[in-house]
């Protein structure tokens, strides 16, 4: 089983979400969490898995939807690096959420 490990970036990025979906329902903030956690974790597993994200600017950045958020993620030394999250709809209309 490979390691899916969190950047910075990502590791920020999982927090606000999580605070920005428990002010409405805490129970569901850590479904969530538990949620994209497990996805990583098959990621790690399966490093070839989504799109490729040439345009991301790092070597190997793929990405995958998860619920109404994308998974940027890439190689990294004998794991599978989370590099972000974000909302799908985020790039469109403003919006409030992470």
């Amino acid at each position: 089983m490979s390691e899916a490990r969190f950047s910075d970036a990502a590791q920020s990025d999982l927090l606000d979400i999580v605070v920005f979906i428990a002010r409405d329902n805490p129970r569901a903030a850590e479904n969530w969490l538990a949620a994209i956690e497990e996805r990583c974790r098959l990621l790690a597993d399966h490093p070839l898995t989504g799109e490729q994200r040439p345009g991301f600017g790092v070597a190997g950045c793929r990405s995958v939807s998860a619920g109404a958020y994308v998974i940027f993620f890439g190689p990294c030394r004998a794991a599978t690096k989370l590099l972000g999250l974000c909302m799908e709809a985020a790039t469109s209309a403003n919006s409030e959420a992470p």
